[in-house]
């Protein structure tokens, strides 16, 4: 009794052995992997990804859909804005984050606050930036302040010091037009000309790809140039206006 009670003994600590051998090994191979968000490792001197680099040189990646100028979204403060009111108006971004996820996701969080903090770039270049916040249901802020929220506190800035519009899509209807429903949307960023037309289409992969601040603002940069290319110069326009028609 006494030979099978010690052996059974060093079997039981053989096995607790091999246990803990495992877990080694799989905290080798995946070091900190109860610590990640989107297969990213959140780090303690970034926990919120506020230095996360974005895709630096952004191209139309999507067919370009129709302009929804026609969809309306919300305002904060509940009132119902058509999408009119800007897009065909001057040249405009519009930036789908992915909406009231649980928990909230660093990755729009820090783009918001980047659009917010470049916001005067924007304008500067005659250009509106619109941020679309989607829920599920009807109309309600509840979502969009926490998160909101939560993002002044991660990056340090206040809502009321920026003008920048930020709308809320609720029943995802401006998500399902643009075809980039997942996990309620797919992070999206879409340039519109003057006449609010598409010319830019970006539509993420994943969570963490998106354009950069820097990559959309070339993007409206290289518009106006290509604009001002065809459009004639002043000179030009009196030299037309002075040639007379030929008799016929």
């Amino acid at each position: 009794m006494h030979r099978v009670f010690k052996i059974q003994g060093m079997q039981t600590q053989f096995t607790l052995w091999r246990c803990l051998g495992i877990l080694l090994v799989l905290t080798l191979i995946f070091p900190g992997c109860s610590s990640q968000y989107g297969g990213y490792q959140v780090s303690d001197d970034d926990p919120y990804f506020k230095n996360f680099e974005f895709v630096a040189d952004a191209k139309t990646n999507t067919e370009i859909p129709q302009s929804p100028r026609d969809i309306k979204l919300f305002n904060l403060d509940g009132k119902e804005v058509p999408l009119s009111d800007y897009i065909g108006k001057r040249r405009t971004v519009l930036v789908m984050t992915r909406g009231n996820t649980v928990p909230i996701c660093p990755f729009c969080s820090t783009l918001t606050s980047r659009y917010v903090m470049s916001y005067r770039q924007f304008q500067n270049l005659d250009t509106e930036v619109l941020i679309v916040y989607p829920i599920t249901g009807d109309f309600s802020t509840n979502e969009i302040n926490e998160f909101l929220g939560e993002t002044e506190k991660r990056h340090g800035w206040k809502r009321e010091q920026t003008e920048l519009p930020i709308l809320i899509d609720p029943h995802l209807n401006l998500v399902d037009y643009l075809g980039i429903r997942k996990d309620l949307s797919k992070p999206s960023t879409y340039i519109f000309d003057e006449s609010g037309n598409i010319t830019f289409a970006y539509v993420g992969r994943s969570i963490t790809d998106r354009p950069s601040i820097e990559s959309v603002l070339g993007q409206v940069k290289q518009m106006i140039k290509s604009l001002a290319k065809q459009e004639p110069s002043p000179t030009e326009a009196v030299d037309e206006a002075l040639v007379e028609p030929v008799a016929e």
